[in-house]
């Protein structure tokens, strides 16, 4: 069971990694594609950036401690 669940959370891990940085990549790239409506806000284009990041995080954070308890459970 031990194993099933590291690959589990390794997967969540990997995956809400990634796509944060494919969200990030596509908004940087949209950002540079259209600069001038980004200077017409008052907020830099990362702001946007945040609440996903946020999320992101702590699912991360989540799985994380969720394995090191898991780990230390087992041993």
């Amino acid at each position: 069971m031990k194993n099933n669940a590291d690959k589990i959370l390794n997967a969540v891990i990997g995956g809400f990694t990634g796509s944060f940085i494919g969200v990030a990549a596509a908004k940087y790239l949209r950002f540079r594609n259209n600069m001038g409506l980004y200077l017409m806000t008052s907020a830099p284009w990362y702001v946007s950036l945040i609440v996903p990041g946020i999320a992101c995080g702590l699912i991360v954070l989540t799985a994380v401690i969720i394995k090191f308890i898991l780990k230390n459970k087992t041993n």
